[in-house]
């Protein structure tokens, strides 16, 4: 047993919907942690404890309601912004709905261009 990642490799994170997923605190992309990603935009926000769910429908684009800081941000921490939503450009909530023996079913989930990540 070498190099201490078996946990990271071998356990998923669960996102679902995004409801219960908070956007700056849990790895939801790809193990990425936005507030260690992007820590000065973290200290600035007034949404800290923000779900993934609840910044989506703000709107996380550059121009979305999502972003609320604590004061008017320099170009720096601008440029930093735009980075963060070029990372969540791909990625929607959507519902995923299937049929079977049982009924139909409807699962939240988070779809990126390339892969679905998570359904509940």
């Amino acid at each position: 047993m070498g190099g201490g990642r078996w946990f990271v490799d071998n356990v998923g994170w669960e996102v679902g919907d995004g409801a219960h997923t908070l956007f700056w605190w849990d790895p939801w992309i790809d193990e990425l942690v936005l507030k260690n990603s992007f820590g000065r935009l973290f200290d600035l926000s007034n949404n800290k404890m923000a779900t993934v769910t609840k910044m989506y429908s703000l709107g996380w684009g550059e121009e979305g309601e999502a972003w609320k800081w604590r004061r008017r941000l320099f170009a720096w921490e601008e440029e930093k912004v735009r980075e963060c939503c070029d990372i969540l450009t791909n990625i929607v909530l959507q519902l995923i709905i299937l049929t079977g023996g049982f009924g139909t079913y409807m699962l939240p989930a988070i779809i990126t261009s390339q892969v679905l990540i998570t359904i509940c």
